[in-house]
């Protein structure tokens, strides 16, 4: 992120520093753990596209008073993503459902493996309710499955890690289809 979208991020307290990196502060990422339990929670539905919403209703809560120029604010919004995956990525560590080489984030066989056991189940779900639904359900089952197994104290971030798991599996997916079969 641009010295200035930190800049911008500490003084609306959006971000803090951890070690050398950059995360969501504490009430932003609270914000955004119950916009994803609100729209997730005893739903059972495709979460393809709402982690965007959940980033938004977030930011909602905030109370943003944006002052001055729009071009520390801009090169903030622009990496929020990164953020909030770097963020969650801690948690992911510590459930063990993956870790990170340099800027790329590997899931651990032993999730693969839970991930691959779910999707073997709802894949016949998947023909009624559509694939995407059905990968969505069966990664946000195993991540929360694992995480109240690993680390139970941080259940307010369990659905905002699944939203944000199931992109990156759906990344690693895409990406693993463009290898093989290249981009349009």
């Amino acid at each position: 992120m641009h010295p200035v979208g930190i800049e911008f991020g500490l003084k609306h307290n959006l971000i803090q520093l951890r070690g050398e990196g950059i995360v969501l502060s504490d009430q932003f990422l609270g914000h955004m753990s119950a916009a994803a339990r609100h729209q997730l929670h005893g739903k059972r539905i495709d979460g393809s596209e709402l982690l965007e919403n959940v980033i938004d209703r977030g930011l909602g809560k905030m109370n943003l008073a944006i002052d001055g120029p729009l071009g520390p604010s801009r090169a903030f919004f622009a990496k929020i993503d990164i953020v909030v995956f770097d963020t969650m990525y801690f948690y992911a560590e510590r459930a063990r459902i993956g870790y990170r080489t340099g800027r790329t984030f590997f899931f651990t066989r032993e999730f693969g493996k839970e991930l691959y056991a779910r999707k073997n189940v709802l894949r016949r779900a998947g023909e009624v309710y559509g694939y995407e639904k059905v990968l969505f359900l069966a990664c946000y089952d195993a991540v929360v499955a694992r995480c109240k197994r690993m680390i139970p104290e941080d259940s307010p971030q369990f659905d905002l890690l699944a939203l944000c798991m199931y992109q990156a599996y759906d990344g690693m997916m895409l990406n693993r289809l463009f290898e093989r079969f290249g981009t349009p």
